[in-house]
C-alpha cells in the first residue's frame, strides 16, 4: 500500500506541473498543500473519506495519462531527470528507513496530550473533530491541516508511529524542494551544501523535547511553510501570476496548521504588498500593475477565508475555544506599568532573561541565545543589501528585513501574553514551550537567508567571492549549532519501544 501511495503521489506532481508548466521544485509544496485545502473542504462538509477517493483517483488519472500521453510522459522523463526530484526522493528514503521501529510516543509532552489524539481521532472516524468523536483532553480547537495530510497517507500504509513520523517528516521536504529552484547544474555541489543545511537547521533548532523530524507537533511545519512563503518572492521575482498560483493554497493553509498561521500569513501579505508597492514605484505605467493588486487582493482573503471556517466550524460543534484574551487594553497596559503585580514583573523579567541568556537556547547544544541569532539575522540582511545593485531589490530587502524583524517583535509580545495570562508559574520559571514556539519564527528568517544563499550561486568575481564566503557562515552556523542528537539521528536507530 505505500508503493500505490507514491504512484498516486507522483501522479499528483505530474499533473501539477503540467498544468503550472514549472520545473518539480516548486510542486511538492504546491501539491501539499492543495491536498490539505481539498480534504479539508470535503471534511467541512461532512465526506472526509469521498475526498480521500477524489484525491486519489485524480493522482492514479495523473499517472495513468503520463503513461499513455507522449506530452505527459515528457513531463515524466523531465520530472525524473530533474536534480530537485532527485533531492525529494533521497530525503524520502532517508525517512522511510529511519522511520521503521519499534520506537514510542512520549506521552508526558504535546505529543502525547494533543498531536496523537488528534490525529488518531480523524484517521479513527474518517471526520474532522466533533463533540462526539474527539478523543482529546484539550485544546478542542486547534486547527487540523497536518493532521489532514497525516490521514491521506494514513490510509495508505495503515496507523502507527513509524507511519505518522514519517507523515510529518515528509511535508517538510516540500519547502526542501523549494530552496533548489532555479539552481544551474554546474553550482549543485554548493546546492548540495546548502539543502544539507537545511536538514541541519530544521533539526537543531530547540522544539523543546522534540527533534524537527522527531516530533508531531507543527511548529516545525507552520515555520517552514512561512518561510517557503516569503522566499517564493525571491524564487520567482516581479510579482507574476505564477507568483500568487504557488502562493494562493501556501497562504490559505497557514491558519489551519496552528493559530499563529494567520500571523504569519497576515506578515506574509504585508510583505507581498510592500513588493507590489516597490514595483509600482519602479515602474508606475506598467499595464501589469492593476492585475498584480487584484491577484494580491484575490490571495489576501484566503487565510482569512480558511481562519473564518474553522472557527465557524468548530463553534458550530461546541468546541471550546482555547487561549482566549479577554483582558482589555487598559488591563494589557497596566502589565506593563509600574502597577503590575509581583508575578508579571516576574514574569517580564523572566522572558527577557530567557531571550538574551543561553539557558534557553534556540538550538539544542544551548550554543546560541536568541539575541545572539537576530543579531546574526541583522548582519545577514545588511550583507544581502550590500549585494545588489539596482536601488529596487535593495529597497524590497530592507523593506523585507523590516517587516519581519517588526513581526518577529509582535509576535514576541503575543506570546508574553500567553505567558502573562495562561501559563502557570512553573510553566513561567521554565519557561516552557518558549524555544518552540520561536523556533518557528526563526525556521522562516533561516529559509530566507538560505534562499538568498543560493542566490548569490551565479555570482563571479569579487562579488561571488563575497558570496561564497556568505554561504560559508550559514554553513557554518548549520553544523555548529549541531549536537549529539543530530549524528545520532542520522546514524543510529531510534530507541525501541516497551
Amino acid at each position: 500500500m505505500t508503493a500505490l501511495f507514491f504512484l498516486c503521489l507522483v501522479g499528483l506532481f505530474l499533473g501539477a506541473r503540467q498544468l503550472l508548466r514549472l520545473p518539480f521544485a516548486p510542486i511538492p509544496i504546491f501539491v501539499f498543500s492543495s491536498l490539505i485545502l481539498v480534504l479539508y473542504c470535503f471534511g467541512l462538509i461532512g465526506y472526509l473519506r469521498p475526498g480521500w477517493y477524489f484525491v486519489s483517483a485524480l493522482g492514479f488519472a495523473c499517472m495513468g495519462t503520463a503513461l499513455v500521453r507522449p506530452s505527459w510522459r515528457a513531463g515524466l522523463a523531465d520530472t525524473l531527470r530533474d536534480p530537485a526530484f532527485g533531492i525529494f526522493c533521497l530525503y524520502v528514503v532517508f525517512f522511510l528507513i529511519k522511520f521503521q521501529g519499534g520506537y514510542y510516543y512520549d506521552l508526558n509532552n504535546d505529543d502525547g496530550r494533543h498531536w496523537i489524539p488528534a490525529l488518531e481521532e480523524i484517521y479513527r472516524a474518517d471526520a474532522l473533530r466533533t463533540e462526539g468523536t474527539r478523543i482529546m483532553r484539550a485544546h478542542l480547537d486547534y486547527p487540523c491541516a497536518a493532521a489532514l495530510f497525516d490521514y491521506f497517507v494514513l490510509r495508505y500504509t495503515g496507523y502507527g508511529p513509524p507511519q505518522a513520523f514519517f507523515t510529518q517528516s515528509l511535508l517538510l521536504v516540500g519547502p526542501l524542494c523549494l530552496l533548489a529552484w532555479n539552481i544551474a547544474r554546474r553550482h549543485w555541489s554548493w546546492g548540495i551544501v546548502l539543502l544539507a543545511c537545511y536538514f541541519l537547521l530544521v533539526f537543531n533548532l530547540s522544539w523543546d523535547r522534540g527533534i524537527g523530524y522527531y516530533v508531531l507537533q507543527v511548529d516545525p511545519m507552520i515555520g517552514a511553510w512561512f518561510g517557503a512563503a516569503l522566499l517564493l518572492r525571491i524564487k520567482k521575482p516581479g510579482l507574476s501570476m505564477t507568483t500568487f498560483i504557488l502562493a494562493a493554497p501556501m497562504l490559505a493553509v497557514l491558519p489551519l496548521f496552528k493559530k499563529p498561521g494567520m500571523f504569519f500569513a497576515i506578515i506574509t501579505l504585508i510583505v507581498l504588498y510592500f513588493d507590489a508597492f516597490v514595483l509600482l514605484l519602479a515602474r508606475p505605467r506598467a499595464k501589469k500593475m492593476p492585475q498584480v493588486f487584484a491577484c494580491l487582493v484575490a490571495v489576501s482573503l484566503l487565510p482569512f477565508l480558511a481562519k473564518l471556517s474553522w472557527d465557524g466550524y468548530t463553534a458550530g460543534h461546541g468546541l471550546k475555544p482555547t487561549f482566549q484574551v479577554s483582558q482589555d487594553l487598559s488591563k494589557l497596559a497596566s502589565s506593563f506599568s509600574s502597577t503590575a503585580s509581583a508575578r508579571e514583573k516576574y514574569t517580564i523579567q523572566r522572558f527577557l532573561k530567557a531571550f538574551i541568556d543561553d539557558d534557553t537556547s534556540i538550538n539544542r547544544n544551548g550554543t546560541i541565545s536568541h539575541l545572539d541569532f537576530f543579531i546574526f539575522s541583522c548582519i545577514s540582511f545588511g550583507l544581502i543589501a550590500l549585494y545588489f545593485k539596482r536601488p529596487q531589490n535593495v529597497l524590497k530587502t530592507l523593506g523585507e528585513f523590516t517587516i519581519l524583524h517588526c513581526g518577529a517583535v509582535v509576535y514576541l509580545l503575543g506570546v508574553l501574553i500567553l505567558y502573562l495570562y495562561f501559563f502557570t508559574d512553573f510553566e513561567i520559571q521554565v519557561m516552557s514551550g518558549l524555544t518552540r514556539y520561536t523556533s518557528a519564527y526563526i525556521l522562516a528568517i533561516l529559509l530566507l537567508l538560505l534562499a538568498y544563499a543560493f542566490e548569490f550561486l551565479p555570482l563571479a568575481g569579487s562579488r561571488g567571492l563575497a558570496a561564497r564566503l556568505y554561504i560559508y557562515c550559514i554553513a557554518i552556523l548549520g553544523v555548529y549549532s549541531s549536537s549529539p542528537q543530530t549524528w545520532a539521528f542520522i546514524y543510529k536507530a531510534l530507541p525501541a519501544g516497551p
